[in-house]
């Protein structure tokens, strides 16, 4: 092993001092970490929200995860709105004088309904989305983590919900 001279380098975001390798120094790195990258004024985009038309900021790493379209999550739900499903469930539920709170934020995830005299999440699973594998995991560390919490939770597939079969179960589920 050889070993490769480090240069200590200012962050411009955040003033901390790094070393990088001199073939890494070579191109010129400006920050500490890609954190720090993202969040450098240098480094963001201005867009248009396409609900509200607000001009909002974006990282290149949001864009990238296919975000940019709306400026916030309410004015996402709020443009977009629910899906066929969901609006479905919520008819439902208004029908059966259940009170409610649709898009509830659950740490980092977002339950489709949340039932609070029943303490129970409700899901809309349609076949399409929720057959991915990558979906079936991220499914199964929601509710997980949900369970730990204290939620009962109850996954409606799409057919469940198109037949009307869900009602029944949300009646029979434990308050």
């Amino acid at each position: 092993m050889f070993n490769q001279q480090k240069k200590k380098i200012e962050c411009k975001q955040c003033g901390k001092e790094f070393k990088v390798i001199r073939a890494v120094y070579k191109k010129n790195p400006k920050y500490c970490s890609k954190k720090c990258k993202d969040n450098s004024e240098l480094n963001r985009f201005i867009l248009v929200c396409k609900g509200c038309g607000k001009e909002f900021e974006i990282t290149p790493s949001d864009l990238n995860r296919g975000r940019g379209t709306f400026c916030t999550w309410k004015c996402f739900k709020k443009y977009k709105g629910e899906s066929s499903l969901e609006l479905i469930v919520r008819q439902q539920l208004e029908k059966l004088n259940e009170p409610f709170q649709q898009e509830m934020r659950v740490k980092r995830f977002r339950a489709d309904f949340y039932l609070p005299n029943r303490n129970l999440i409700v899901e809309c699973d349609g076949e399409y989305w929720h057959m991915s594998e990558k979906v079936k995991l991220r499914d199964q560390r929601k509710d997980k983590l949900l369970k730990i919490m204290g939620y009962d939770i109850l996954r409606l597939s799409g057919q469940d919900i198109i037949n009307s079969d869900f009602s029944i179960k949300i009646l029979i589920t434990k308050s």
